[in-house]
């Protein structure tokens, strides 16, 4: 009898190119590290919510107080990015 063999692939993370490597990156809850080539997203996203948290402190402060949430998710998990992309399989 012919046995049938199937050899299972790594699963990798999925690729996102351009536009949406850049959206996904701006959640506050993907991690995206301070090092390397995605460098500037992760700085840009904790100074965008920073500068947002600033602007709207006075104007409307509830709003303020999400962005501040933002920002600090999004430092956490900016640091955090070091344990999920060197885990070993």
């Amino acid at each position: 009898m012919d046995e049938i063999q199937t050899t299972a692939k790594p699963q990798t993370p999925v690729q996102i190119a351009g536009i949406g490597r850049i959206a996904l990156g701006l959640l506050p809850f993907t991690p995206v590290p301070f090092k390397g080539p995605d460098m500037l997203i992760a700085w840009g996203r904790l100074a965008g919510y920073s500068i947002l948290t600033y602007a709207t402190y006075n104007k409307m402060r509830p709003l303020s107080y999400a962005f501040m949430g933002a920002a600090g998710v999004s430092l956490a998990t900016s640091l955090m990015s070091g344990i999920w992309s060197k885990q070993n399989v």
